[in-house]
């Protein structure tokens, strides 16, 4: 490398060219560069070269450098932010938060009431609660808020986003009244400026009914999805990556309410649009035939259920092996095994299958006295049936030995997200 002050300039100017030749950097000297940059050249220079070290990933080295920008100008909040955000990419939340905290402070000495400090104290919000102080995250961006407040007035859309920031913290946190509050004030932001067609209140809308399922109120939750699917179709196109995620998030309440039939209806058309926006040897597509798998069991269609399954569990099986492909494949293999042995231990064709489900059904009306149909999926969750209702075959699957599993509608997402303890126990 160049030697002298104008070296280094021209070392990190060189930097930021062969950014994308992250493997040839590596191979420079750096004891050698960090003894240039050790001769604490200006402020401005330290923060370009922790610029070229970031885009190099390099975070150990762009951390050095930004802790001698900080030196020089220990004061200026945006440099803190900076390193602050850098810190947090980089795992070191802690850290993160003290120059945050650092970035407040300098800013509040100032006297400055800006946009730039509710940014600020947003990000310090964000930090807060990877680190679980949530009361404190949820008090940093309530003082976000209200700087926002004085700066754009109470209707403003900016303002709104931040109350539907804090509604999703306060729903992480648990606290859904609250949550409920925040995000009906964004509602109300929203129809006040006129948007009564847009994304921001679709997701609002979104966001309002994930609490109502936090909430257990499946059927609120459906119409508000339901919503925020309707707007989403008219802006994005029925067939976007957006409107099938909704899809399947009303599918998810259709079946917690029983609707088992309907639920699979809604998987179906997210199926559907996921393999026309990707493929058929997509991660995604497999994932909405798991869902579909997941939903066809709950609606008794054990073969349909089987076949999804099948499939999803060949896409995974194409991927030639990879840790993340394995832990998938272990998923879907577990529940196609379940689907497979309930079929199995019934040891019935299809029509003996309904006959003997008519049957129980007629039978247990007759000892409640109750007119309605149960199908066996739903005697078997509301608690063991007498030993007589047993079909002579074999003893059927009960709900103790299926494992939670729900079929999580989030496109994209990663396959753990379809085992989870807190949705759709089978």
């Amino acid at each position: 490398p160049p030697r002298g002050r104008d070296g280094v300039q021209g070392a990190v100017a060189a930097l930021e060219v062969l950014a994308p030749f992250v493997e040839a950097a590596r191979t420079f000297d750096h004891d050698h560069m960090d003894a240039l940059f050790l001769a604490r050249p200006a402020p401005p220079a330290h923060r370009s070269t922790a610029h070229a070290y970031m885009r190099l990933g390099l975070p150990e080295e762009a951390r050095h450098s930004y802790e001698l920008a900080v030196h020089e100008s220990p004061h200026d909040s945006e440099l803190l932010n900076e390193f602050g955000v850098m810190l947090f990419k980089s795992g070191a939340v802690a850290d993160a938060i003290a120059r945050y905290r650092q970035a407040v402070a300098a800013k509040e000495k100032a006297g400055e009431r800006s946009t730039k400090l509710a940014a600020l104290l947003m990000n310090l919000a964000v930090a807060l609660e990877h680190s679980d102080e949530r009361q404190e995250a949820v008090e940093a961006m309530n003082n976000a808020i209200k700087v926002d407040v004085e700066v754009y007035g109470k209707k403003h859309a900016h303002v709104a986003k931040d109350y539907r920031s804090l509604g999703k913290l306060l729903t992480r946190n648990g606290s859904y009244e609250d949550a409920v509050e925040a995000i009906e004030t964004a509602i109300s932001i929203e129809k006040s400026l006129s948007r009564k067609q847009s994304l921001e209140l679709a997701q609002c809308y979104g966001d309002l009914a994930s609490v109502r399922v936090a909430q257990k109120q499946y059927e609120h939750a459906a119409e508000l999805f339901g919503r925020a699917l309707e707007t989403e179709a008219q802006l994005l196109g029925a067939g976007s990556e957006a409107v099938a995620a909704r899809h399947a998030s009303v599918g998810e309440c259709l079946l917690r309410m029983g609707r088992r039939v309907d639920a699979v209806e809604r998987f179906e058309l997210c199926c559907g649009a996921v393999l026309r926006l990707f493929g058929a040897q997509h991660p995604r597509y497999a994932a909405s035939r798991f869902n579909l798998g997941v939903a066809c069991l709950k609606a008794e269609r054990l073969e349909e259920s089987a076949a999804h399954l099948h499939a999803c569990r060949d896409i995974y099986e194409g991927f030639g092996g990879g840790e993340e492909a394995e832990r998938c494949l272990r998923d879907v293999r577990l529940v196609l095994a379940i689907v497979e042995e309930a079929l199995k231990q019934l040891g019935m064709g299809r029509e003996a299958y309904e006959r003997w489900k008519a049957m129980l059904a007629e039978e247990r009306r007759r000892r409640e006295g109750d007119l309605s149909s149960k199908t066996m999926w739903q005697l078997q969750t509301e608690g063991p049936a007498p030993a007589e209702d047993v079909p002579p075959t074999a003893a059927p699957v009960t709900a103790a030995v299926l494992p939670k599993v729900f079929s999580s509608g989030q496109i994209g997402r990663a396959q753990m997200d379809v085992l989870d303890s807190d949705f759709f126990d089978l």
